[in-house]
């Protein structure tokens, strides 16, 4: 879009104070995903019988403790999960054209990796996505935009510092798009002076390379003009009142020469109800769910307060009254037309009525003139709790069906049930798959913000590809199942191929929270034979000829072979993959030497440690054989 259609687009946008056709929508949306995840749900409780009077309505309100809330971040914790994927997990990468000089790529990638790296109070961009953006206002409103921009900066000695700010639905009034790219987003921002008798709303229409920004012409309550157009800047368009032909808008122009709109919204899923234009919230398909269980929930604080406790009965005396009054006639007093001042009109004796008073009964002076028992005069009747316990089955069946709904497992919630590992993989899997989209956001949300970044802090050389990878497995299976499976694979004699594939990853696993002593195992598996088979599977290959000495030196003495290399080369694990085969060959071949050398005379061995030939014989190979995993 350019500057004169923006400018042709902004003006009656100013003048009518409109909005986008989806406003509406959006934020009625954000408001229900706020009241959900806040616990002010007061507006969302529907009357549950007929006859509820409002004053019965607005007790139970005050009665309800919503639950909703913490159900709400159960939900949304798998999400953070994804969004706080980094180090080792995440491939980030500024790859910038050959035709630079190595020297310039490398300033180019220090100054990009600054301004990444101390995007919002210090901390990198990708903190910011997890804290910020994906654990609040992606859950609740995903029609707010991420906007990247700088304060104003002397371009003679200082360098931009892009930071972000989060427009909210309501602060968002039009948008455009050509081919499913952001051509513009104009946002509404509240201004005011303290001399000014009322505030006024600026217009900021971001481009691909251009700010059009309109800022409000304000009024004294002498009713003088008050404009609030930063000092010192050209303006460019005037908007007048159609009434007073008095200005109520002056507008600048702000080069920010990123070359795409600087902000994006933060929503990935589409609202079918706007058709795609608009987004709805990753927990949307579960709302359903947490407004029942949101009336579910109220409807059983007040039959836990009404029904549940047990309902007491007994035997109660008239009421004596007061002497004074002549006693007590069906609650009156007989010396007066008054209200008995012991029963208060009741007739009857006054009881207890918590079950830390006493009830007391005078006793006979003969026992045998006891009529009733005391359990036949005070009477304790249970009310059935079937009622009470369909609501708890109900309101817990209604959780697991929002868990379902969403990342197709109720896991999150069945700790206890006894399930095999293998059914644990795949519902990790399936969670996996639910979170994808999540994982893809972030990373389009990286790759636009930090574009930015770089012609901010004058970083961008056309050609510019950046990347930022999230691994294919979000939620990594815990380590015990990665082990039961693997034991299960061996058992059932399947390839050795498949067997060592399985082996890595389970490594990998293992070290998931150590970067560095990951790399080095990712380094020594390259080159460790057999990965994941048995002591026996590897010497029955021996034994038939199909492994060299070599080999066997490898699998055998692989810790001094390694302690040796990085004796001699201490940055081993970080040279290239040709220099660590050659410091790896030059010590398997010392010590295969030493070995052989070493061989026990005749008589006492074969003369040969290891056979460095196949066997010109046909053999038959041997099955893997079931064990326990080998330490690498």
């Amino acid at each position: 879009m350019t500057l004169d259609q923006a400018i042709a687009r902004i003006r009656p946008l100013i003048a009518g104070q409109l909005t986008h056709p989806d406003y509406v929508r959006c934020r009625e949306h954000a408001e229900l995903c706020r009241q959900l995840q806040s616990g002010n749900v007061a507006g969302l409780l529907r009357r549950f019988r007929l006859n509820e009077s409002e004053e019965q309505y607005l007790v139970r309100q005050q009665l309800t403790v919503s639950t909703v809330p913490a159900v709400w971040h159960e939900l949304r914790t798998p999400f953070y999960q994804v969004a706080q994927l980094s180090g080792a997990d995440v491939v980030r990468r500024f790859d910038y054209p050959d035709t630079l000089t190595d020297d310039e790529r490398v300033r180019l990638t220090a100054l990009l990796t600054q301004a990444v790296d101390r995007y919002y109070a210090e901390e990198p961009m990708e903190e910011f996505f997890a804290e910020r953006v994906v654990k609040g206002i992606a859950m609740t409103d995903p029609n707010a935009w991420l906007l990247t921009t700088f304060a104003d900066f002397d371009f003679r000695t200082e360098r931009a510092r892009p930071y972000p700010v989060l427009l909210y639905t309501e602060a968002v009034v039009d948008f455009t798009r050509q081919a499913g790219r952001v051509s513009s987003m104009t946002a509404r921002l509240p201004v005011s002076r303290p001399e000014a008798s009322q505030p006024g709303f600026r217009y900021a229409c971001y481009l691909e390379n251009e700010l059009l920004d309109y800022w409000p012409v304000l009024r004294t309550a002498e009713g003088s003009p008050l404009p609030t157009l930063p000092e010192g800047a050209t303006v460019v368009d005037t908007i007048n009142d159609a009434a007073t032909d008095e200005p109520t808008h002056q507008a600048r122009v702000v080069r920010h020469g990123a070359g795409r709109v600087p902000a994006e919204p933060i929503g990935y899923e589409p609202d079918e109800e706007t058709e795609g234009r608009t987004f709805v919230s990753p927990l949307n398909p579960a709302i359903c769910f947490l407004l029942k269980e949101l009336n579910t929930g109220s409807e059983l604080d007040i039959v836990m307060n009404r029904v549940t406790h047990p309902h007491k009965t007994q035997y109660v005396p008239p009421c004596p009254g007061l002497p004074a009054d002549g006693g007590c006639v069906n609650g009156m007093a007989p010396n007066g037309p008054k209200t008995c001042g012991i029963c208060h009109g009741t007739g009857i004796s006054p009881i207890s009525t918590s079950a830390l008073e006493v009830n007391t009964f005078p006793l006979p002076k003969d026992p045998q003139d006891l009529k009733f028992k005391l359990s036949d005069m005070v009477h304790f009747s249970a009310p059935p709790v079937e009622i009470p316990r369909f609501q708890v089955e109900y309101q817990q069946q209604l959780v697991r069906r929002a868990q379902r709904t969403l990342f197709n497992t109720e896991t999150l919630t069945q700790t206890t049930t006894a399930r095999t590992a293998t059914e644990r993989l795949a519902d990790n899997a399936q969670k996996n798959t639910a979170l994808f989209p999540m994982a893809r956001a972030i990373s389009r949300w990286y790759v636009h913000h930090a574009l930015v970044c770089a012609a901010a802090v004058d970083a961008f050389r056309p050609g510019l590809r950046i990347a930022y990878e999230q691994p294919k497995t979000l939620i990594p299976p815990a380590l015990e199942d990665l082990e039961a499976a693997f034991a299960d694979a061996v058992k059932a004699g399947l390839p050795a191929m498949y067997l060592e594939d399985k082996y890595k990853d389970l490594v990998r696993r293992r070290y998931a929270d150590d970067p560095q002593a990951r790399q080095r195992m990712e380094v020594r598996m390259r080159f460790v034979p057999f990965l994941g088979m048995s002591e026996d599977f590897v010497l029955k290959l021996a034994g038939s000829g199909y492994i060299t000495a070599e080999q066997r030196v490898l699998r055998t003495h692989q810790d001094s072979i390694f302690y040796a290399v990085e004796l001699k080369a201490p940055n081993f694990y970080q040279l290239a993959p040709a220099a660590q085969q050659a410091l790896v060959d030059t010590e398997v071949a010392a010590l295969v030497g030493q070995l052989v050398t070493s061989a026990p005379p005749a008589g006492g061995g074969s003369g040969a440690t290891f056979p460095r030939a196949v066997l010109a014989a046909p053999v038959v190979m041997p099955e893997p054989v079931a064990a326990e995993p080998v330490a690498v």
